[in-house]
């Protein structure tokens, strides 16, 4: 049997397909899922994506300014990958979860044929895409339709490696420019494909660590660096003027030591270390957007043992870079991919995610393919036993993931896991959604008053309590509560429009007015407010302010 699995994976055309395969059995179950979250504005109410017309805006926008709202992401080729599966399937789900399947199937190809032609131990290569293929913690990025830009830009840093390796093997200057290309896309993909700078000198360090003499190693590994570093400079530089949408200083506002002291940062990475390489080797209980705190300038055992893993992580990077330069580099992949999560160069929107370990897992699963054929090699009698031991630890990761794909169905269901662990006010906003359009009206009303108590500053949920009562004919219990959103936030536009229709309804005019008036300094449709003042005036036979309100159109319309 051994011989068997040993002769398949030594083609490799085998392997891929088998790794194709596979995929598509472990996350087949991902399909009937449904789409929500940051699926709602990344996709199902991005206007840019929805028609072709804007395609400029790809280009010159930030990624969610086709939902009117305002991020620090530069996209355009997720936009474009968007775009395209809208225009196929619109909003059919199986459709964008085929292709999230897909994507995350073929980079565990590549990732083999990387990892293959660097090293030549293919069983050790088979086991690291094996492992980056089925391991549970990956589901938050192949069952989640709007990360699939984690799944693209890994892809296009694949191809991108790959096509420069070829470059090294070949010499063909094709090659070496298709490489180049391919960063380009890694960073019009996402922000993280910067990573590529990074795995490019490591991939090419392992290529050229048999050439003799260090300085010549060195200088012909600067000389193919040069062009990337130039493409990643003119990045920076666009990204920091042009293409600037805005600031990370707003992510933390209740720790504002946390945006300025580098100390606070490292140490809130260092208490991040010990989870993270928790739910790789025990994924039992993943969760998205789990509660992780900051930590402060005390000493704590998590942080004394993130330090004592990083640590011991560098010493084997250095330690086996001759002996065992397979598992230097597997550290090595590890650590670099995992750092720009770290928020310590530069501050991003959260602290722990189990989607930030998509691309770190691949280096860890390089060094334990290594270990596993040292074992087989070592141990020859006890190869029976080892073949089960790993088959078992390989059907128990597979079937963990098509659990947790699982989680991923449905909205309620998903929410309702979140809040039992972290109740955050997105999620009981969420979950309270959900149950209204369900027809749970207690339900709903119950998660919406959970959220109004964890953040009373916030006028999304009043507003949404005040659908709900609404919907429910409680028109005065409606007026109170976007009252109290409009009360909390003076420019949430959404409570105005709906409170005075309410007004209208019920011939308050007056209050309708008032309403409106108050609306008018922060409307997007000044003309039809001003229009509707003018009905509502002459309901009420009031002149003077019909002719007021007339005067004010024609001002706006001469504009």
């Amino acid at each position: 049997m051994l011989e068997k699995i040993g002769s398949l994976i030594k083609k490799p055309s085998t392997a891929i397909l088998l790794l194709l395969l596979l995929g598509m059995v472990v996350y087949a179950n991902c399909l009937p899922n449904e789409m929500f979250w940051d699926d709602d504005d990344f996709i199902l109410r991005n206007l840019f994506i929805q028609d072709w017309k804007y395609w400029p805006h790809f280009f010159t926008d930030n990624l969610l300014a086709g939902t009117s709202l305002m991020s620090n992401y530069w996209r355009p080729l997720v936009q474009i990958f968007f775009a395209a599966q809208w225009h196929l399937w619109a909003d059919w789900a199986p459709g964008w979860h085929a292709i999230g399947i897909l994507l995350h199937s073929i980079n565990a190809a590549l990732l083999f044929l990387l990892f293959r032609r660097l090293f030549h131990r293919p069983a050790a290569a088979f086991i690291a895409a094996l492992l980056f293929l089925i391991h549970p913690v990956q589901t938050e990025t192949v069952a989640y339709a709007c990360s699939q830009g984690d799944s693209l830009v890994f892809l296009c840093t694949l191809l991108g490696l790959n096509t420069f390796v070829r470059y090294r093997i070949t010499g063909k200057r094709s090659c070496y420019l298709g490489a180049l290309a391919c960063f380009a896309l890694a960073l019009m993909t996402k922000e993280i494909g910067i990573i590529f700078l990074p795995l490019l000198m490591l991939c090419d360090g392992a290529y050229c660590r048999t050439m003799p003499g260090i300085w010549p190693r060195i200088r012909k590994m600067l000389l193919a660096l040069l062009p990337f570093l130039a493409i990643a400079i003119i990045y920076a530089l666009l990204r920091a003027t042009l293409l600037y949408f805005g600031s990370a200083k707003d992510y933390y506002p209740e720790r504002p030591d946390f945006q300025t002291n580098i100390l606070v940062r490292t140490l809130t990475f260092l208490k991040a270390v010990p989870e993270y390489i928790g739910v790789l080797l025990w994924p039992a209980h993943l969760q998205f957007d789990r509660p992780f705190a900051m930590a402060d300038l005390r000493l704590t055992p998590m942080i004394t043992l993130g330090a004592a893993l990083l640590t011991g992580a560098g010493t084997l990077v250095w330690k086996c870079r001759n002996t065992a330069p397979i598992v230097s580099f597997g550290a090595s992949w590890f650590l670099v991919t995992l750092f720009p999560y770290s928020n310590i160069p530069l501050i991003i929107n959260s602290l722990f995610f189990e989607h930030f370990l998509y691309i770190p897992i691949a280096g860890l699963g390089l060094a334990a393919g290594w270990g596993a054929i040292v074992l087989f090699e070592h141990y020859p009698r006890q190869r029976t036993w080892l073949l089960t031991l790993g088959m078992t630890g390989i059907l128990a990761l597979a079937g963990r993931t098509i659990a947790r794909n699982a989680d991923w169905g449905n909205p309620v269901g998903f929410y309702e896991q979140i809040a039992r662990n972290n109740p955050s006010y997105r999620v009981l906003n969420n979950l309270g959604m959900e149950y209204a359009a369900k027809g749970r009206t207690a339900d709903a009303e119950s998660a919406y008053n959970k959220a109004i108590a964890l953040d009373a500053t916030n006028a999304v949920a009043y507003h949404n309590m005040g659908n709900l009562c609404r919907d429910t004919q409680r028109d005065k219990d409606a007026i109170h509560y976007f009252e109290q959103a409009i009360a909390v936030q003076k420019n949430f536009i959404f409570s105005y429009k709906s409170l005075a229709q309410l007004y209208l309804n019920a011939k308050d005019y007056a209050n309708a007015r008032r309403v409106l008036e108050q609306y008018f300094q922060y409307a997007d449709d000044r003309e039809f407010t001003l229009n509707l003042l003018i009905r509502i005036a002459q309901q009420q036979n009031d002149t003077a302010d019909v002719q007021r309100y007339t005067r004010n159109l024609q001002i706006l319309r001469a504009k």
